[in-house]
């Protein structure tokens, strides 16, 4: 997948892919499309996206679903800082939260490798 640098993006944990054990389980999205699927991406100028009704939806029926993703700028390099990690989990919080339980609003960087979560670097 080749991307410009600087296009901007919408990256997305694929919940179907990651369960199955696959490393490219981040999906990245242009304009509303899917258009391909990374083990590793970075983007600049991150900030979060949350469908509260997407998350309402979760939390009705139980059933898990894509209802949020980091916006930002599609970035060919990675920060050399270490990052905070960043997590979702719909049956805790609605939003992204950091590992003391504060709302994500946003960083400067956010790189997504795996383990599930995502790290924001300022």
């Amino acid at each position: 997948m080749d991307i410009k640098d600087g296009t901007r993006v919408r990256v997305h944990m694929n919940l179907n892919r990651a369960r199955r054990g696959l490393a490219d389980c981040w999906s990245v999205t242009i304009g509303g499309k899917v258009v391909g699927y990374v083990e590793r991406a970075t983007i600049r100028n991150a900030s979060p996206r949350v469908s509260n009704a997407g998350w309402r939806r979760i939390q009705d029926s139980g059933v898990r679903a894509v209802y949020a993703g980091i916006v930002g700028a599609w970035s060919t390099t990675t920060p050399n800082t270490d990052g905070e990690p960043i997590r979702l989990n719909p049956h805790r919080a609605r939003d992204f939260t950091h590992t003391d339980g504060t709302t994500y609003t946003g960083s400067a960087f956010a790189v997504f490798a795996s383990g599930g979560g995502f790290t924001a670097h300022q």
